[in-house]
């Protein structure tokens, strides 16, 4: 809490007198309850987004709402649901990347408000080559309350060059160009923990798993990242080749878990690339799997030199650990 300022913090002293206090007591002073997001990805660097966002106060009184922000992205406005523009507090990006709105009055307790947020900036995307994209600030991409605390409806909009596929949490509901952009707009049906995306130059390949009635839609990339390339610039490797084994493991890790843990709420998931060669991450219905996963035994040998048991142990349970994820965290 030190960004935040706070020396010294403590339980209201007539609570501690009376014996009510606790350390799991809610403190949230509001709660969000959609988000309508549009995002313009300027190449693989910089982005441009507004985001609507609805929420609910918790505390009687409250004005100062405070947002999560990745530091490189900075606010240009906010304005509340009269199109009256709101103060906002937002400090050098190397101090702190949180920013606070500031209400004309304070809130009363269960009143519901919408402020519509305009931002922008890079360090959310980075190039790894081949069509391969680091997106590397995925809980903090957008304006969040509560992130992991609260769920939230979320309708997200991409428009991305027309090269790239954008992926994101939910289910795909509409595809259009405009422009020099393909756009696309996903929708979760249910309430979200968080939302992400993912971005690439991927080939994509869609089944339905007939025990759970689970749509699985699977993306990768022809070619390899950068960082796997000789020095002049070519390489034998091609993720996609293995989307089919990705999507199928998967597949049999939503039968088995359903089995055991039941029924998810969303009947949909996609299976994403990332560059990321020995690091995986699980949205609701976005899976992020490490490249690892997307080579066979015979070229992780030969990329490491020889055979890595911990390398192996990890290729072999990654999928079915980041689609447990969908019930185990989200």
């Amino acid at each position: 809490e030190n960004a935040d300022g706070i020396w010294y913090q403590s339980h209201p002293r007539e609570e501690v007198l009376a014996g009510g206090y606790a350390i799991s007591k809610d403190t949230r002073a509001v709660q969000p309850i959609s988000y309508v997001i549009e995002t313009t990805l300027e190449g693989t660097r910089r982005m441009a987004a507004k985001a609507r966002v609805e929420l609910r106060c918790l505390m009687e009184g409250e004005r100062l709402i405070k947002f999560g922000l990745l530091q490189d992205l900075r606010v240009d406005s906010v304005v509340d649901g009269s199109g009256q523009q709101v103060v906002f507090i937002q400090e050098d990006k190397k101090t702190d990347g949180s920013f606070y709105a500031v209400m004309p009055k304070g809130l009363r307790k269960g009143e519901q408000t919408t402020l519509t947020i305009s931002y922008s900036g890079d360090k959310v995307l980075t190039d790894a080559g081949g069509g391969s994209t680091y997106v590397s600030a995925r809980s903090s991409w957008y304006p969040s309350l509560n992130s992991f605390q609260d769920r939230a409806l979320y309708d997200l909009t991409f428009k991305a060059p027309k090269r790239y596929t954008v992926v994101a949490s939910g289910r795909k509901v509409k595809t259009w160009e405009e422009g020099k952009f393909t756009c696309t707009q996903w929708r979760g049906n249910e309430p979200h923990t968080v939302a992400g995306f993912n971005v690439g130059v991927y080939k994509a390949k869609a089944l339905t798993d007939q025990r759970t009635g689970t749509q699985i839609e699977g993306y990768a990339t022809t070619e390899a990242p950068g960082y796997l390339r000789s020095p002049d610039g070519t390489s034998n490797i091609a993720p996609s080749a293995l989307l089919d084994m990705a999507m199928s493991q998967a597949q049999v890790s939503l039968q088995l878990f359903t089995h055991w843990f039941g029924e998810l709420p969303y009947k949909h998931i996609s299976v994403t690339q990332q560059p990321n060669f020995s690091m995986g991450q699980s949205w609701p219905e976005l899976v992020y799997l490490p490249l690892s996963a997307f080579l066979d035994s015979t070229t992780r040998v030969q990329l490491m030199g020889g055979i890595n048991n911990r390398l192996t142990d990890f290729v072999n349970v990654v999928t079915a650990h980041e689609v447990s994820h969908q019930w185990w965290g989200h």
